[in-house]
């Protein structure tokens, strides 16, 4: 079973525990989050645990794990072995151990398999097998962390303004550990009145993480304020000018290409298929190109050119102001600035 992690909680107050659970996804914190609630919920159950933490650096570990597993222990009940592996592939040794153990699964076992870097489709012969429960911890978008923060403001039994969860969200966006250690600083100072924006304020400090391809997608839902803020990330953590050029004049190159397809009577999902546009981004470029003319993606394509030549010659001073006028006139549908 494919459970995501947001519900991983209500999940396991519901059903019986599993003899495996497989932890995958690329936002640390929540996979870290996620095996604490079930490390919780099985010490809940199982007072009497003996807990074990095994890497897995080479397919001989397997071993151990199949050892450890299958053992009772002298001093405990039962047993909780926290398996880590970073590898980005299942080696065979670990799918043949995991195909074995579930034949003959030992009940007092409980077995935690902490892999950020596979992927839905590696394990997907897993998700049908009732013994094997698979958790997703992908990052969470805007609305999904804001509703995040606002659950666990009144799990501590916060009183606050309602804007609050956004403006926590608005200083640590991109980055769920640090949205977690603000939610506990304003813990820390809160009382039995209404915490306002303001004493809330006083606690944070900026520390976004913002990820290159959120730039894109910014731009694509017209998001201004966010194109904004990603680019003075951009510019302030030295991220390279040629990446975000180059990012936006992909875009502009593809929004063209369906543009000039589409306008051959070829269905838009033909044409994302014959431009190799994989199907979560081509449902941004899809409205993209109903509002924005050829006439502008020409002429941002032809100022991408200006900037390009810009970065070869070492003018500092214009390459930032250009990119931004650049991603805003992508985003607004309009010309923003001078574009050459």
């Amino acid at each position: 079973m494919l459970i995501k992690q947001q519900a991983l909680d209500n999940y396991l107050s519901r059903n019986p525990f599993a003899a495996i659970y497989i932890l995958f996804g690329q936002d640390h914190f929540l996979l870290t989050e996620a095996a604490t609630t079930i490390k919780h919920r099985w010490q809940q159950q199982n007072t009497d645990t003996e807990q074990s933490v095994i890497d897995i650096n080479s397919p001989s570990d397997w071993g151990l794990v199949e050892e450890k597993a299958n053992s009772y222990s002298l001093f405990s009940s039962f047993t909780l072995l926290d398996v880590r592996y970073e590898k980005q592939t299942l080696d065979a040794t670990g799918k043949h151990f995991i195909s074995n153990y579930i034949q003959n699964i030992n009940p007092s076992c409980l077995l935690l398999v902490r892999s950020p870097n596979l992927t839905t489709k590696q394990l997907q012969s897993f998700t049908n097998h009732k013994a094997i429960h698979v958790i997703q911890a992908q990052p969470l978008n805007s609305m999904a962390t804001q509703q995040w923060i606002k659950e666990q403001l009144v799990t501590r039994g916060i009183k606050f303004e309602a804007e609050l969860p956004a403006l926590i969200y608005q200083y640590t966006q991109g980055n769920m550990l640090a949205c977690a250690q603000a939610v506990e600083k304003i813990h820390l100072i809160a009382d039995e009145s209404v915490l306002t924006l303001t004493t809330a304020k006083e606690q944070l400090i900026d520390q976004c993480n913002y990820q290159l391809y959120e730039l894109s997608d910014a731009c694509l839902l017209q998001d201004a304020n966010k194109v904004i803020q990603h680019l003075r990330y951009a510019h302030d953590s030295n991220t390279e000018p040629t990446l975000i050029l180059w990012l936006l004049a992909q875009d502009i190159r593809y929004l063209l290409q369906l543009i000039e397809i589409t306008e051959q009577s070829i269905p838009f999902s033909t044409a994302c298929t014959q431009l190799k546009i994989w199907a979560q981004k081509s449902k941004l470029y899809q409205p993209a190109i109903k509002r924005l003319s050829k006439e502008l993606l020409m002429q941002l394509l032809r100022f991408c050119k200006m900037v390009d030549e810009q970065i070869k010659s070492n003018q500092n001073s214009q390459i930032w102001p250009g990119l931004e006028r650049v991603a805003l006139s992508l985003c607004l549908g309009k010309k923003v600035g001078h574009l050459g």
